[in-house]
């Protein structure tokens, strides 16, 4: 098993629309055909001072696309291994803050660039794993994502409030310190 370099889940380490995700953390939406609201998305976040998300299109290769371009593509045999796992943000519900908990998917290439896309929903993890299962690179679950009931939120949610300081030691992303909280 990988260990995640812990810089690359720095919370100065967002992607800012400058074109270069390489050794960044950034949003992304899965294979997301609708480019208006993507548009729409991009600019009011912007207007507010947050980040957007890029939209990530896996075929014989992963693209990594803005609205308007593409930002990267990286072929299957560049992979190195991807992993998988979970990311703690604060956020809020209803003003209230939270944790909210977010899939991470680690990308590490032969080149030694790493990725960190993060995904808002869980429940894509066996979307992506679907799409990157058959090629010849490890595909990475230390967090056990697999196991979990991903369709109960409020017990993942629970779980993960519990359990989730150990199991980011466990999956060697280091020390809480590394996160984004």
């Amino acid at each position: 098993m990988h260990t995640v370099d812990s810089k690359i889940l720095a919370s100065d380490n967002f992607y800012k629309d400058d074109l270069n995700v390489k050794n960044k953390i950034f949003k992304v939406r899965l294979n997301n055909s609708q480019p208006l609201r993507d548009t729409i998305y991009k600019y009011s976040n912007e207007i507010v001072g947050m980040t957007y998300k890029l939209n990530v299109h896996i075929d014989n290769d992963i693209h990594i696309c803005d609205v308007e371009k593409t930002v990267l593509d990286i072929p299957f045999n560049e992979i190195k291994f991807i992993q998988f796992g979970i990311l703690r943000l604060l956020g809020s519900v209803s003003s209230v803050p939270t944790n909210m908990y977010y899939l991470l998917i680690y990308i590490e290439t032969k080149e030694s660039i790493k990725l960190g896309m993060v995904d808002n929903s869980l429940q894509h993890y066996f979307d992506y794993v679907k799409l990157l299962k058959d090629h010849d690179f490890p595909l990475e679950d230390p967090f056990k994502i697999a196991e979990m009931n991903l369709t109960d939120r409020t017990q993942i949610y629970n779980y993960l409030q519990k359990n989730y300081d150990k199991l980011a030691v466990t999956a060697g992303h280091h020390s809480n310190k590394s996160h984004l909280n």
